[in-house]
């Protein structure tokens, strides 16, 4: 790979180069043309297969992976947190932590270099967001739509323990108010899985857990208003529950 003096690898193609790909998150061109940026003061490039853009970079923004220069893990997570849409930069940014590639607090520590600069509102919101304990962009989607419907969050990767053993592992879950959030993808949770997907949530109903499951065509419109408006009653309903029991439990 041969680049013109002073232009940095950035954005997905360093996130790649990193191990980390963001090429077939959604809302995104689908172009594999390397993404580069151009130091302040020199002209982008304009070859054929690339796409150029001039950048502010600190010398400790840059690091050589094979002989290219390319933008860190920490610069490259928060451009892309300010580039990409909002789903997609959430996965991004949590794809980057649960690889152990950045940290949270490297992230929030550059943060205020940002001010200013377009998305850096978004870029915030995604990092202060962002768990490292998601483990899948399908995870990172549903927890973005919790987020924006003003609803509380849940955590992630929770544990349920059985004392049969076989204890179950949740993608999201309100613990107190035993209500599961449940992302089903395609990869893991195909047709050869559904069976065992299907036991381990009838376990769950029947020890008083409320299981939403969700699947690709349900992380927009009307299809993910639908789950959030169960999520929303439920959590309603079991902490009123959870407050009589409170109050009966204090006579």
């Amino acid at each position: 790979m041969v680049l013109p003096q002073h232009h940095v690898i950035c954005d997905r193609t360093a996130a790649w180069i990193h191990g980390i790909d963001t090429y077939d998150l959604p809302g995104q061109a689908s172009s594999l043309r390397l993404e580069t940026v151009a130091l302040r003061g020199r002209t982008r490039t304009r070859r054929d297969g690339c796409i150029g853009a001039v950048r502010d970079l600190a010398p400790d923004d840059v690091v050589v992976v094979g002989g290219v220069m390319v933008t860190t893990p920490v610069r490259t997570a928060l451009d892309l947190s300010c580039k990409l849409k909002p789903m997609s930069a959430l996965a991004a940014v949590e794809a980057y932590l649960h690889a152990e590639v950045v940290t949270k607090e490297q992230l929030l520590a550059q943060l205020p270099r940002y001010k200013g600069r377009r998305g850096i509102r978004l870029a915030r919101q995604v990092v202060e967001l962002a768990d490292s304990r998601v483990e899948s962009t399908g995870e990172s989607f549903t927890r973005m739509v919790i987020y924006r419907s003003g609803l509380p969050m849940p955590e992630s990767q929770v544990w349920v323990f059985r004392d049969e053993g076989h204890d179950i592992r949740l993608d999201h879950a309100y613990k107190g108010l035993k209500i599961a959030v449940e992302y089903d993808g395609e990869e893991f949770h195909g047709a050869d899985r559904r069976e065992a997907d299907d036991a381990r949530r009838e376990w769950l109903r029947n020890h008083g857990w409320y299981v939403i499951v969700v699947r690709k065509h349900q992380l927009s419109g009307v299809n993910a208003q639908a789950w959030i408006d169960e999520l929303r009653g439920e959590i309603i309903e079991r902490s009123r529950s959870a407050e009589r029991y409170s109050r009966f439990a204090r006579w």
